[in-house]
C-alpha cells in the first residue's frame, strides 16, 4: 500500500477557494475601521475647535466685548471645520451669554455647501450649546 504524505488536488482547490471567499470579507472590515478612525478623528477636532471657539468666547466676554454671531468661519488652526456661533446676552451687564455653535466639517479644501451650490452636504455635523459666564 503506498502512504500519501502531501495534499491532494481536491484538498487544494476547496482551501484556496476557502481563502478566496473570505477576502472580500476582510476587506469590507478594513474599510469599515479605515471609516470609523477617520470619523474617529473628526469628532476630536470638532469637539478642540468647540474648545477654541468656546474659549475665545469667554475672552472677549472677560475683555467686556461684546460677542459677536459668526456664520460659516473656518478657524486657522482648523481648516476644514466651518462653525456658526449664535450668542444671546443672559444679563443686561454682558456676564453670561448663551452660545449656541454648529460645526460642520469636510473634506480639506472644499468649501461648505452655500459656497459650492446647491446638493452638496456636510460630512459631519454637530450642535454645541454652552453657557459663558464671565
Amino acid at each position: 500500500m503506498k502512504q500519501n504524505n502531501g495534499y491532494s488536488l481536491i484538498e487544494l482547490l476547496v482551501a484556496v477557494a476557502v481563502f478566496a471567499l473570505s477576502i472580500p470579507g476582510l476587506l469590507a472590515l478594513f474599510s469599515t475601521a479605515s471609516e470609523s478612525h477617520r470619523m474617529a478623528i473628526n469628532r476630536i477636532r470638532m469637539a478642540l475647535l468647540a474648545q477654541t471657539v468656546l474659549d475665545e468666547v469667554r475672552m472677549k466676554a472677560h475683555m467686556g466685548e461684546p460677542v459677536d454671531e459668526t456664520s460659516e468661519a473656518e478657524h486657522a488652526l482648523f481648516p476644514g471645520y466651518y462653525y456658526d456661533v449664535l450668542a444671546w446676552p443672559l444679563d443686561p451687564y454682558g456676564r453670561e451669554y448663551l452660545v449656541e455653535m454648529f460645526i460642520r466639517w469636510y473634506k480639506t479644501g472644499r468649501e461648505p455647501p452655500a459656497r459650492r451650490g446647491p446638493g452638496t452636504e456636510a460630512r459631519g455635523e454637530a450642535w454645541y450649546t454652552i453657557v459663558v459666564v464671565k
